[in-house]
This record gives C-alpha cells, structure tokens and sequence, in this order.
C-alpha cells in the first residue's frame, strides 16, 4: 500500500525560531524590545593619555609593578560607546516532530535602506581595556579543545540589508537548539522593524518562514571623560564580575 500524505509530513520536521533567554532556557514573545545610548564622544586626539597615579607607579621597591596602558582613556570611549549602542540577542530553534532535522541553518535578512540600524556578531564585540599591566603577567597557554563548536553566527552587510546567517548540525526531535552564539543589535534612532527568518534542513522539503519584531528605543547623549567613566562604572557594577567579587567579599566576613 502507498504512503499517505498525513505519513509523510509526520516523517518531517517541523522548525521554528525564536528569540531566546539563552541563560534562563526560556523561549521569547515574537516582539523584542531593545535600547540604545548614542553616545557623543570627544574626538581621539582630545582624549589624554592614561598615566598610574603616584601611589600606584611607585611602590616600596625601586622599580615599578605595573606599567600603564596608555591608550586607556581611548580604549575605554570605544569599548563604551559600543556596549551601549549594541544589546545582545539570542535565538532558539524548536523541533516539535518525532523526526531529526539535520544540518539546519537560519538565515535572517533586515532590510535598512536608511542605514539606520547596526549589527554586529561576535567577533568584532570589544573587550572590556585593561588600565594597566603587570610587568611580571606571563602568558598562560590552555590546552587546545577537542570538542568541535558545530554552531556559527555571522553578520554581512549586502546593498541595503543585514545578512544574518547561524547554524546548528541538528535538532533532535521533540527538543530545542539554544543558539549560543549571539547577534547585537542597535539604531540610530528609535525604530520597529521586521527581521525575516529562514530555516533551511536536509529534511525540509522546502523553507520554514517567519517574521520577528525588533523594537528599538534610542537615545542621543553627549558625554566627557568624566561620564565614560561613570558609565563604565555603573556597567561593572551590574556584571557578573563585580557580583562574584561581592559575593567572596561577604564571605569573608562570615
């Protein structure tokens, strides 16, 4: 006897994408909300140099400990007007079928003929600047890891669109796949728009389409030296960082 077509699409997988709480493993509504700092800097060449104070270049040894990082005033502008014009987005793709998709790769396009809104993977997200250091800091060399990251996100610009493409090597049946790689998002200007979804498999027998909403709430400011600094400050207090570093603190006092 032939196979039905009720058979046939139970055999397939059926995917969707998702905004994601990546930490919390919670799936999210398909409108997503994010904000952006626009942050008027001083130009580089109005920026100083930094220099230890005193009491740090000196200490009761005659040579010096540390040596500062005298682009740190400028790494710190950098670091800070990217951090607060980019918020961070993370997907999810469901499988609710009893079948294995296999090879599955998201495609998402957002269409920007204004230039108005930025994107950023990964790879080109800055560190947080060191202000200074030790003059007796060795390298410190980690095994190579065996384990293969079969995952990818990565952000292209073409004509007038972002071109976002991330990948997975399967998605069980009845399971989620948290992407971890992470995609940042921001605007010059407060704005909603659509970001069109694609997921491609080896065992979809054509696209599964959908449409997320991103709304973007910007804000201009312009700032000195002294409010990097400040900004900087409150975003160490708010990091896992200063939270673990609290947390040993109490714990001595216990």
């Amino acid at each position: 006897m032939g196979t039905s077509l009720f058979e046939i699409e139970q055999n397939q997988p059926l995917l969707e994408v998702f905004f994601a709480d990546i930490e919390k493993r919670m799936l999210l509504a398909d409108t997503y909300s994010i904000s952006s700092l626009i942050l008027n800097t001083p130009k580089k060449k109005d920026i100083p140099d930094y220099e230890l104070s005193p009491s740090r270049q000196h200490g009761l040894v005659n040579f010096e400990l540390e040596r500062a990082n005298y682009l740190y005033y400028r790494e710190l502008t950098a670091f800070t007007k990217q951090h607060r014009l980019y918020s961070p987005i993370n997907f999810a793709i469901e499988n609710t079928a009893s079948s294995v998709a296999r090879d599955v790769r998201l495609e998402i396009k957002i269409h920007d003929k204004k230039n108005k809104i930025k994107a950023l993977d990964e790879s080109d997200i800055l560190s947080v600047p060191k202000s200074s250091y030790s003059n007796f800091h060795q390298p410190i060399f980690y095994p190579m890891n065996d384990v293969q990251n079969t995952q990818y996100l990565n952000v292209s610009r073409i004509s007038d669109y972002w071109l976002i493409e991330a990948g997975v090597e399967k998605v069980q049946p009845k399971s989620i796949a948290w992407l971890e790689s992470t995609l940042f998002l921001g605007a010059l200007q407060s704005i909603e728009y659509p970001i069109e979804t694609t997921i491609f498999s080896d065992d979809l027998p054509e696209p599964s389409v959908k449409k997320l909403i991103i709304k973007n709430n910007s804000e201009n400011r312009d700032v000195n030296l002294a409010d990097i600094e400040e900004l900087e400050m409150e975003r160490f207090r708010n990091s896992a960082e200063y939270k673990e570093f609290e947390k040993r603190h109490f714990e001595q006092f216990e």
